[in-house]
């Protein structure tokens, strides 16, 4: 699988982008409510990072394998 938008979107640095997205998030979160909100917080960093790789010209076949 090739990625043509370059390696900012190579897997280890989109994770990377995420758990730095998720740590900054954290401390605010309820223990009760952590989970769920982490989840939200991982897919709305997911759809802003997908649309600076869409623009980049990025494949869809490549993004379905990151996500």
């Amino acid at each position: 699988m090739l990625n043509l938008a370059g390696n900012a979107y190579d897997f280890g640095n989109v994770l990377f982008a995420v758990l730095q997205h998720l740590e900054h998030q954290r401390p605010a979160l309820d223990p009760e409510e952590l989970e769920e909100r982490l989840q939200e917080f991982v897919t709305d960093k997911l759809a802003e990072i997908r649309k600076a790789y869409v623009e980049q010209g990025g494949s869809d076949s490549y993004w379905a394998a990151l996500e």
